[in-house]
This record gives C-alpha cells, structure tokens and sequence, in this order.
C-alpha cells in the first residue's frame, strides 16, 4: 500500500490498488540444466572419437537463457545452435588433435534473463562421455599366408588350390582392438596394395596373439592384376574400435600363380639293342628322353606296368 504526507501534514487516502502501476517480478531461481547428452560423430561408436570426429554436445534448460557459453575440449564450441525461445541447444566442435589424448572435457556457463548465473555445468545427465583415442595399433608383420584345397605346393597357387590361409598378429593386451578389424592386402609384381576378401571383425583377442582368417578362391583369382606366372605379395591393416588404423609389414609369405599343366614338348623311346634301337631283348637297356614345357617337381613313368624312377 501507498500512503501521501505533504509538507503542511496533510494524508493521501491509502492506496492499496497497484494493478495500475508498473510491477516488478522478482526471479531468484537460477537457471538448471534438464538434460545433458555428449556424443561423437565416430562411425564405430558414439563414445570414441578420432581426429576429424564432431563432438556432438545437447543440452535442454530450465528456462530461457539470456547468455551461454559452451567450452569443449577448453575451446569455445564452433558451433551453437539455439532458436530464440526455444529448447533443447546443440553445440559442437571438430576434433582437429590440438585436443589432449584422453576423455574430453566440457563446460556450460548459463545466465537467465533475469540475471541469475547458474551453476557450470561439466558433466552429463545420461552418463555419456567421448574419449578421444588417437593411439593406432602397435607396428606389426602379417605371419605366414598358405595355399590349401586339393594338390598343396607351398609357395604356389595351382589349378586345385580354393582357399588361401592368413595369419595376423593381434596384441593380446590392447583392448582398443575389440570392435575394430583385420582387413588382408594383395599385390602383384609392382602393384600397389589393394584390399583381398572381405573384412573380419574383431570379437575377442586369442592367447596366442594371433587370428588366422580364411580368403576365398574366388576373391583372390578376381583381384586385378591376378595372372599366371606372377607373384603375389601380403600385407594387412588393422583398424582398432575409434578407427585409428596400422598397415602391417608385408609377409615373408610369397604365393607364385602357376595353374598352367606342363606339356611334353619332346618324347623319345630308345633301347640299347645292338641291331636296331627301335628293338629290345632281355638284358637290353631302354631309355626314355623328354623335354617338358616347365619345370618338374616329380615325374612318373610306367614302362609295362614297371614304375620307372626317372633322372631329372
């Protein structure tokens, strides 16, 4: 209520109607954050991030804010998105590697309309963080790659063979590997690498260090490049879950294609026979001459059902 007193003594009657007058509301409340969300861009999982990932920071008030500020990673975000009376907010921020390796931190400083500065916010409300993993796979030699299926010659690719066997080696310590994958390499003569097969997935890591994989026939006879009497080179690259990759040292393994049958370019069937060696008796000593198109690993000879041991 209102009451007037003049110099001379004289009173106003009470007023006690200030709907006619100017009103001032007092806000004591300071602005709270409802929901708080911090997620990456990362392609494998929204939890890790990379260089080049987007840090996705949502984030929804209790009421209208008249001013925000939004660190990520100790750098203003470069981005907030806000619609004037409206909520939720989104900030961001692209990982360029100034950012130090480890769980990337956060803030929000929030003032109301009235004034009131809320308390700064650095954590979540769902338990969701980003850690920033810039650490790639150890350096690595991919193990022993071997031919199978049907007549088996190490070190070659024949007309039977229908699967090659790769061996990669996995540190069994690095957990970061859970969730990434092995990818096999392939080149021919001077070639540059290309990638043979499909993709495995990383599941669990095995105690010897190790994950032997299995490429089809098929995916390797298709490969460019993939003609007889070349050599193919390996190697492989590893991807751990955030997508830091390692290409390995190539094998020592090394698989020559040879799927052409050799061909007899010459025969000759001579005996020893005195009058004619076109002849033989017993005692006489037959001789088989021969030329192949290629060079021979074995040889067999069958004269009148008797296996004959050849000189090669």
């Amino acid at each position: 209520s209102i009451l007037l007193e003049d110099s001379a003594g004289n009173y106003s009657e009470e007023i006690t109607n200030i709907d006619t007058f100017p009103q001032i509301y007092f806000d004591g409340t300071l602005p709270t954050m409802v929901t708080v969300s911090f997620l990456s861009s990362n392609r494998n999982d929204s939890s890790l991030a990379i260089i080049g990932d987007t840090l996705v920071l949502n984030f929804d008030t209790s009421e209208p804010l008249s001013t925000l500020i939004v660190k990520i990673a100790g750098q203003i975000a470069d981005t907030t998105f806000e619609i004037s009376g409206r909520m939720p907010y989104r900030s961001w921020r692209i990982l360029d590697g100034s950012e130090a390796e480890g769980y990337i931190p956060f803030q929000i400083d929030l003032t109301d309309n009235v004034g009131n500065e809320g308390v700064s916010i650095n954590s979540t409300t769902d338990n969701s963080s980003i850690l920033f993993d810039t650490t790639p796979p150890s350096e690595y030699m991919l193990g022993t790659v071997l031919s199978s299926g049907g007549t088996v010659k190490e070190g070659f690719w024949n007309t039977y063979n229908d699967t090659l066997i790769i061996t990669i080696p996995l540190e069994n310590t690095d957990t970061s590997l859970i969730g990434g994958y092995v990818q096999p390499l392939v080149k021919f003569s001077n070639q540059d690498f290309t990638e043979l097969g499909s993709k495995i997935e990383i599941y669990d890591l095995s105690q010897d260090g190790s994950l032997v994989m299995k490429v089809s026939g098929d995916s390797f006879e298709t490969i460019l490049g993939f003609s007889e009497n070349t050599n193919a080179y390996f190697s492989s690259k590893i991807k751990d879950k955030a997508g830091n990759e390692t290409i390995g040292a190539p094998s020592n393994s090394l698989i020559h294609i040879d799927q052409i049958a050799p061909v007899l370019d010459s025969l000759n069937l001579v005996s020893s026979n005195q009058l004619s060696s076109k002849w033989v008796k017993i005692s006489d000593v037959i001789q088989l001459f021969f030329r192949s198109s290629e060079g021979l690993d074995s040889v067999i000879i069958d004269i009148s059902d008797n296996n004959i041991l050849p000189n090669i």
